[in-house]
């Protein structure tokens, strides 16, 4: 998405496309995915006036007028209000040059994005999305000495990114690299509900927190985004969602959910979705009972972001 040298860099900034980057290929080198997929994930943090704090994950999304955060409602519209918090929220993600392991953290204001209407929900499905930047057109003035050219061609190779200009919406600071690049998801790099394969692979991205909390010896980084493999189990047609058979835990609501379909010598990987829930088990009666993850998880499908950022 971008490319900043300072803290409140100019509103000029870079956005990398990871459009035909969801296409793995057995030229990457000894990968399985692609590295340009290890750096969309997002960890988001809220902090509240008095200082609490919650969690959540989410991924970077480019729509045909600009960059979104997509999440899950609920990360953003907290129970048991859900209401939109006044708190100030912070983006973690990684830059697209994966061997430096530099951070890029986006903060703004909650109350100020949604007063200037860049925070959308939906109605009925928990899913939600933030604007952070909209697209430049392409520019006689875009090798400058401070931002790489703009790519004259819309569509690269499938493992190269696309470079755009972009300029953040009003009140957002970043701290970023000199050569940091974030890599945002295209909607060439997705799968609408009736597109996705059941039995298929699965890669869930995000930040469970929970693991974290009840990890007395940190053996987890919280700073970094860790990916588990499943498989796509079934629908639930009445509600059109995804089931998973792949455990999720706090912290991994509002993350990415990655199809991994074998194509040709390689794999092709599409987002499907996005993480809101695990399915519980209960064990017991109706007067006791103990509740368990039961390994199964649910995804709101690409369907319903689409309805907010079309």
């Amino acid at each position: 998405m971008t490319l900043m040298p300072t803290f409140r860099p100019s509103r000029r900034a870079v956005l990398a496309s990871a459009a035909g980057s969801i296409v793995a290929s057995n030229a990457v080198a000894r990968r399985a995915i692609p590295d340009n997929n290890l750096v969309y994930p997002v960890m988001i943090t809220l902090t509240l006036k008095n200082g609490l704090k919650s969690f959540g994950s989410g991924f970077y999304f480019n729509a045909p007028d600009g960059v979104y955060l997509v999440t899950a409602k609920h990360v953003l519209f907290p129970p048991p209000a859900k209401i939109l918090p006044d708190a100030e929220i912070e983006l973690i993600s990684y830059s697209n040059i994966i061997a430096q392991q530099n951070r890029i953290t986006i903060t703004a204001s909650l109350f100020i994005l949604n007063a200037n209407g860049n925070i959308k929900a939906h109605q009925s499905r928990d899913v939600a999305v933030i604007k952070i930047a909209t697209f430049n057109a392409l520019s006689p003035d875009a090798n400058t000495s401070n931002t790489p050219p703009d790519t004259p061609t819309p569509k690269p190779s499938p493992n190269t990114p696309v470079l755009r200009r972009v300029t953040y919406v009003s009140d957002i600071s970043v701290n970023a690299p000199a050569d940091g690049v974030i890599v945002g998801v295209a909607k060439e790099g997705m799968k609408t509900y009736d597109q996705v394969l059941v039995g298929n692979e699965v890669i869930v991205y995000g930040y469970p927190r929970s693991l974290i909390a009840s990890n007395s010896e940190q053996q987890l980084d919280p700073l970094r985004p860790l990916l588990r493999r499943g498989l796509i189990a079934g629908f639930n047609e009445s509600t059109r969602r995804i089931i998973l058979d792949c455990p999720v835990y706090r912290g991994n609501s509002g993350g990415p959910a990655v199809e991994v379909e074998p194509e040709g010598f390689g794999l092709k990987l599409a987002i499907i979705g996005v993480v809101v829930e695990f399915i519980p088990l209960k064990e017991g009666s109706e007067d006791f009972f103990l509740q368990f993850n039961s390994g199964y998880s649910v995804v709101e499908p690409m369907d319903f972001v689409l309805e907010l950022i079309q």
